[in-house]
């Protein structure tokens, strides 16, 4: 099998895009007469490689949301999930969890 390379644009694109939100994020809650740490953003991890995902962890990404367990449970060994809180979003099949529990 082919050593995965990553695109270095697209990881400097990931993180532009996650600073950008964030501060979007931030800015709404304090015109809507919040703390700007009230809302938090979580970053959906769906069909993106650890090597795209890590450099958000890394920036202070703490909540992440996954809709698929096979492909959570591939990532898990790879990602940076020290102080992350995961999440498994949408529809689960009860034949899969014992693969979360």
């Amino acid at each position: 099998m082919e050593k995965f390379i990553p695109d270095e644009e697209r990881i400097k694109r990931t993180i532009d895009n996650y600073h950008r939100i964030l501060n979007d994020v931030k800015e709404t809650a304090v015109k809507a007469g919040r703390a700007e740490n009230d809302v938090r953003l979580m970053c959906v991890t769906k069909t993106v490689e650890p090597e795209y995902i890590n450099p958000v962890l890394d920036l202070g990404a703490d909540l992440i949301g996954e809709n698929k367990v096979q492909e959570y449970c591939s990532k898990l060994d790879t990602l940076h999930l020290d102080n992350v809180e995961k999440h498994i979003i949408g529809h689960l099949q009860t034949n899969k969890v014992k693969y979360i529990a």
